[in-house]
């Protein structure tokens, strides 16, 4: 049974005219990411969370994994950012989505996400100077 449900994080509108965001670094040096960890730090001092602990303060078991970016090169220049997670999208996606916005200097997004359980695709997050959803 496949359990690597992919989130999908699509950026656009470079804050304050930049268009240097480098897909590539972002890729190497995030490709082991924890962003639920980043976001909302469980783990004590020296000392690994458990997955119990995990599941109640993100949502999932594990938090993120495989994270990558590519440059979709079209018009607006948008970057998509994936990573996975296990059985679901983490209950804190839009602070991660926020999060990984910021720092990439991005002032729009959307989030989707694949279950590859059941094919589903499914909305988890926007803003886009649209009407926000959830």
């Amino acid at each position: 049974m496949p359990n690597h449900y992919t989130n999908v994080l699509i950026l656009s509108g470079y804050l304050d005219g930049r268009d240097d965001f480098d897909a590539v670094k972002f890729s190497d040096e995030n490709a082991k990411a924890n962003w639920c960890e980043v976001v909302k730090p469980v783990y004590a001092l020296n000392q690994e969370a458990t997955c119990e602990e995990q599941q109640e303060a993100w949502g999932v078991k594990w938090g993120t994994y495989r994270t990558k970016c590519i440059d979709t090169g079209g018009d607006g220049n948008a970057h998509i950012v994936t990573f996975c997670t296990a059985w679901g999208p983490p209950t804190i996606i839009k602070e991660i989505a926020e999060h990984i916005a910021k720092l990439c200097g991005f002032e729009r997004y959307a989030v989707v996400g694949f279950d590859p359980f059941d094919g589903n695709v499914t909305a988890l997050a926007n803003v886009c100077g649209a009407e926000e959803f959830e």
